[in-house]
């Protein structure tokens, strides 16, 4: 992983990625990121969560949004995780609407409207 020291691991595997995303600091994350972390947004800690989950777990959409746009969704490991009754964790509501959020943005950028008829 090329993030160096930026990715240095605590005793439980997590990475200052995890950290911020699992805080909502957007701007670290951002920082992490362009500074040489990049690799670090799926990278899962010991107990196998990413910081998409975390950041998902603890609420934080905006983070769960830029997470998603830098393709985080793809990453190995794709958190298909169920809880203990089968169900998947409430953490996939805030995904779908992180989700949804930049696809809605998306379209707000493009501009997609129809043409105006003239009559």
């Amino acid at each position: 992983d090329g993030g160096g020291i930026l990715s240095t691991t605590d005793r439980d595997g997590d990475t200052p990625m995890l950290d911020a995303c699992g805080n909502g600091y957007m701007s670290v994350c951002e920082w992490l990121y362009a500074a040489g972390a990049a690799a670090d947004i799926s990278r899962a800690n010991r107990s196998g969560r990413t910081p998409r989950k975390t950041a998902c777990c603890y609420g934080h959409l905006a983070v769960c949004q830029w997470l998603v746009l830098r393709g985080a969704l793809n990453a190995a490991g794709a958190d298909g995780h169920v809880d203990s009754s089968g169900e998947q964790p409430a953490y996939f509501d805030l995904l779908r609407r992180a989700a949804i959020a930049t696809l809605d943005s998306m379209v707000e950028g493009l501009s997609l409207r129809s043409p105006q008829v003239q009559s």
